[in-house]
């Protein structure tokens, strides 16, 4: 006698030891009530004392809750013990769940079963992901300058219910996309090597942040509620105009765009193509052929960047690098580092001049030109 009292004095789940979040007519409000204005989702476990089914689920609903933990809100609340709150809010028949979407959705009850509970939940979640594409990253990418951006390189189809519940917290606060394997063109932009990769671009920074831990919910939001709580400065410096060549998979080599995409990174060679003008689309899709294919093949910590000069504006630069006809395309691999020297093609342009010449390179028996002084300044500085 005295060993079933004592059960039944006992909440069945241990507020210490559980990620089920208890709730009374007092926290319903701030809680629920508030949480649903908010886009978060709450199952809800309705039970009595002793009704001879709660006990038993209460360990598989609190392996779910952790589970679930970050997207799923789960909860249960006593009936014998919260009169006034189930007088209102519980189900028909005891015990049972009861499931409170997002607002406007209407709530929806469920017998003690929980994968079908937890699979109509996750379809209520509310999220924001923007499948990239080469026509779409550069909108994408520029858009919203205050904003941080997340990026997922994945292998795998569909998007990742964690990605989808990271999205939906931090929305308004960053922006979401993923990246498919076959986008080779951002996949070498980035220099991704491995799926899945996370990583996080914020204005300010040259580098991409990237996610290192162990993939679960937690690891992610901490790793995400970081670039969420920084401020971003907005000024004429940072504008969508003045970084527009990030997002570009051949940019021009300009003034402002040169430490960016050549001048100011380490380890890097620089392909240029001299041009009178723009190339067309045949020849941009030559060179990002070609940033594909030897992005996938570098070796060490060697990065080739792609990008295009106008020689008809860039005349010191035509002369430095020994162009001898601007009506030409022509292609110089330039070393910006310590020691200023470049690579001299030949031949007309071409991708298998180019793809020669990078080859040669990276077998060690390019003949690499010195330059004497400081690189001339690009004609915007002039």
């Amino acid at each position: 006698m005295l060993l079933l009292l004592s059960l039944s004095t006992h909440e069945i789940y241990d507020s210490l030891k559980t990620d089920v979040q208890v709730l009374t007519q007092g926290n319903w409000m701030n809680q629920v009530v508030k949480g649903r204005q908010t886009d978060k989702i709450f199952l809800i476990h309705f039970y009595n004392d002793d009704d001879g089914k709660s006990y038993q689920f209460s360990k598989l609903f609190t392996e779910k809750a952790a589970e679930f933990k970050g997207i799923l809100n789960l909860g249960f609340v006593n009936c014998s013990k919260q009169k006034q709150l189930c007088g209102k809010e519980a189900p028909t028949k005891l015990p049972a769940l009861k499931l409170y979407p997002p607002n406007p959705d209407p709530t929806s009850e469920f017998d003690l079963e929980v994968k079908g509970s937890v699979s109509k939940s996750i379809s209520y979640l509310k999220y924001n992901v923007t499948e990239l594409n080469e026509e779409n990253a550069s909108q994408f990418l520029s858009a919203d300058i205050s904003l941080p951006k997340a990026l997922l390189f994945t292998d795998k189809p569909g998007i990742p219910l964690m990605y989808r519940a990271l999205s939906s917290s931090f929305k308004n606060k960053l922006r979401f996309g993923v990246v498919r394997k076959e986008n080779g063109d951002m996949v070498s932009t980035y220099n991704v090597k491995k799926f899945p990769t996370v990583m996080v671009l914020k204005t300010g920074n040259k580098k991409p942040s990237y996610f290192t831990k162990e993939p679960t919910f937690k690891n992610l939001y901490e790793f995400m509620n970081i670039f969420s709580e920084q401020f971003v400065p907005t000024d004429s410096e940072t504008s969508t105009e003045a970084k527009a060549w990030l997002f570009e998979p051949v940019p021009e080599l300009t003034s402002k765009s040169a430490t960016d995409i050549c001048l100011g990174q380490d380890k890097t060679l620089c392909v240029i193509l001299f041009a009178a003008q723009k190339p067309d689309g045949d020849v941009l899709e030559t060179l990002k052929t070609l940033k594909i294919e030897f992005t996938s093949r570098m070796e060490g910590s060697l990065t080739y960047k792609f990008m295009w000069i106008n020689s008809k504006r860039q005349s010191h630069w035509v002369r430095e690098l020994g162009v001898e006809d601007t009506d030409k395309m022509s292609v110089r691999v330039l070393n910006p580092g310590r020691r200023k020297r470049f690579v001299k093609m030949d031949d007309d342009f071409s991708y298998g001049g180019v793809k020669r010449v990078l080859e040669r390179i990276s077998g060690g028996d390019a003949r690499f030109i010195n330059i004497n002084r400081d690189l001339p300044k690009l004609a915007e500085e002039l």
